[in-house]
């Protein structure tokens, strides 16, 4: 005995032998289709809500960003324009993200925010050393060199900081008392390397990186090696050796 679906054409029910016609087909496609009920305002009304939540995420993702920036900064006693440059970092980032075509690579949070704090400090001149950045994130320092490169790809062509650089040779000297203090070097000497920068002829500050600058002033105080310096400044010895020797030249 069959156990399929059959109907049969009642257009012919009083007749001595109904017609069979097989199974039902459908003569609309919107027969099976499922709608909002109500026409185009319930619909546009749920188009909205699902963008409100939506929104809401990304709003909660940013703010969860910008708080650890700030953990950060504080952390670090990273005051002046850094604090600012890195929250523009951060919309700058996500907007740029959004929009992107490039890979969307995944790192965590706490790690983003240490590379997006590292790309503001870079940008306005404040340098600081991937090892410093790496303690402030807890982090492998492979992660944080990926995820720096990551946002310095995905904002590169977005629209330029508005935080205007400070001149070399102010940045070299903001900088100087935090070098000085982790190569554990006494007041006299750090007076010393601060006296020396504070009369350097701007021709001559003026063409190097604040970092080089309060490294080379240190090396040139303290008499300590050039590569000793470079593990606390970020700046590489040879270049440290450069600046020193110009600078004898003036």
């Amino acid at each position: 005995m069959s156990t399929c679906a059959e109907w049969r054409s009642f257009a012919d029910d009083d007749g001595p032998s109904p017609n069979r016609v097989g199974a039902a087909a459908a003569a609309d496609e919107s027969v099976a289709s499922t709608f909002v009920a109500g026409g185009g305002r319930s619909a546009s009304r749920l188009v909205q809500a699902q963008m409100r939540s939506v929104d809401k995420k990304k709003s909660a993702a940013q703010d969860e960003l910008l708080r650890l920036v700030g953990e950060l900064c504080t952390h670090m006693d990273l005051t002046g324009p850094i604090p600012q440059a890195a929250r523009h970092t951060v919309s700058t980032f996500l907007a740029a993200r959004e929009n992107s075509v490039l890979n969307k690579k995944k790192f965590s949070k706490p790690v983003l925010a240490a590379a997006c704090v590292y790309a503001a400090c870079s940008k306005v001149g404040l340098h600081r050393t991937v090892k410093e950045m790496q303690a402030g994130c807890h982090c492998d320092q492979k992660k944080f060199n990926s995820a720096v490169k990551h946002v310095q790809e995905l904002v590169k062509h977005v629209q330029e900081l508005s935080v205007p650089a400070a001149a070399s040779h102010t940045v070299a000297l903001i900088l100087l008392p935090r070098f000085c203090a982790n190569l554990c070097l006494p007041f006299s000497l750090e007076n010393a390397a601060t006296a020396a920068l504070s009369s350097a002829p701007y021709a001559f500050t003026s063409r190097h990186v604040p970092a080089s600058l309060a490294a080379a002033a240190i090396a040139r105080a303290s008499g300590r090696a050039a590569g000793e310096v470079a593990t606390v400044t970020g700046a590489a010895a040879s270049t440290i050796t450069k600046v020193v020797r110009e600078w004898e030249r003036h």
